[in-house]
């Protein structure tokens, strides 16, 4: 337990440093159950949760396990609220008529201290029942496989279905289209570490799929997943 400790400082330090670059109006996550979670800067709630740590180390000093493991638990919880959060600010809120349904945390205890694997995910819906779903892959080992391909086109020759795609900012991807046409998946690489994987579900054009990947932060978001 306590090395779970000294990793939950480095952490929470990690966030503190953060919380006094980035703009106050990013507020905590429902999750972190404070009196008023829409109106906290950031830096405040970073400090109740430092308090946190406090009272867990105090509990393995009075040998208090019980009550330590349980709030190490709670604790973990709350940043993994927090830091989906964070990175979900990076994403549009809607997008024409697609509209922001879900932020699914898709976390693990191991991924909140590593931010490795899949560290965000989230969905959009529009009136007519089609989705785009966002996949944030961080760290991966998969990443190196779509940079060969991107690298070695003729990795893909004879695939009717999947192309090499360039995008604005000197990008490149891999896009996959259903036969049907109703289905457009792209795999952007954006550097050796960090993958965005954008699906369109029942979408013919891969159009509205190049207007969300504008409107993606991705210079913060990689910024934060490289300090973070």
């Amino acid at each position: 337990m306590i090395a779970l400790i000294g990793c939950l400082i480095l952490t929470l330090n990690s966030h503190l440093l953060f919380a006094e670059e980035v703009n106050e109006s990013i507020v905590t996550p429902h999750q972190v159950e404070l009196n008023d979670p829409e109106s906290v800067p950031q830096k405040k709630v970073v400090l109740e949760l430092l308090n946190q740590v406090d009272l867990i180390k105090n509990n393995i000093n009075q040998e208090q396990y019980s009550i330590g493991i349980s709030r190490v638990t709670q604790l973990l919880d709350r940043l993994k609220a927090r830091r989906h959060a964070i990175i979900g600010e990076f994403f549009p809120a809607k997008l024409d008529h697609f509209k922001l349904q879900s932020r699914d945390e898709m976390f693990d205890e191991t991924g909140i201290m590593t931010g490795s694997g899949q560290v965000f995910a989230c969905t959009y819906l529009n009136q007519a029942g089609h989705s785009i779903d966002v996949f944030v892959i961080h760290l991966d080992p998969a990443i190196k496989d779509y940079k060969n391909i991107i690298q070695n086109p003729s990795l893909i020759t004879g695939s009717e279905n999947t192309q090499i795609i360039e995008l604005s900012g000197g990008f490149y991807g891999l896009e996959k289209k259903s036969e049907e046409g109703r289905f457009v998946e792209q795999n952007i690489l954006i550097n050796d570490e960090l993958l965005l994987n954008l699906v369109a579900n029942g979408v013919e054009e891969d159009a509205v799929l190049n207007k969300l990947y504008t409107q993606i932060n991705i210079t913060g978001l990689d910024t934060y997943l490289n300090t973070h």
